[in-house]
């Protein structure tokens, strides 16, 4: 009977340095967005509590999307990540990415992430129309 030898470099169980470096490649490039449908009232601040789906490892950033033919020109947006304002009063399409009219699928806003986290947007309509929005959170999740 002929056994084939393993090499010593690389013994059961233990993958290759190549394997290792593909898979952290891999993992720096998989990312996950997750949406969220939301109505906003005219002249009122609508707070959107954002739960994950996936254990958040690093934030991205997030976009915002108005549904039809809605204007958000006068709409502003907080967002808050652990008790970590990111934006205060920000113009919500500044986050829009066909705004920014760029490369840019999101506006970045990285930021590390617990995995349990709490994550909370407000949005401040300033007219009295009412607009639909879809608000995007890029992120990379834990594996």
């Amino acid at each position: 009977m002929l056994a084939k030898r393993r090499s010593q470099g690389n013994a059961f169980g233990v993958p290759s340095l190549a394997k290792v470096n593909r898979i952290k490649q891999f993992n720096k490039e998989i990312r996950y967005v997750q949406g969220f449908r939301q109505q906003l009232n005219g002249s009122t601040t609508t707070p959107v509590t954002i739960s994950l789906t996936a254990s958040g490892k690093f934030l991205l950033g997030i976009s915002i999307v108005p549904v039809g033919t809605g204007d958000i020109s006068d709409t502003q947006i907080s967002f808050i990540v652990n008790n970590n304002n990111l934006l205060n009063t920000v113009a919500a399409q500044n986050l829009n990415p066909n705004f920014v009219q760029g490369d840019m699928e999101f506006f970045p806003l990285p930021q590390p992430l617990q995995g349990n986290d709490t994550i909370q947007a407000n949005f401040l309509k300033n007219d009295a129309n009412t607009v639909n929005i879809i608000l995007n959170i890029f992120y990379i999740p834990r594996l």
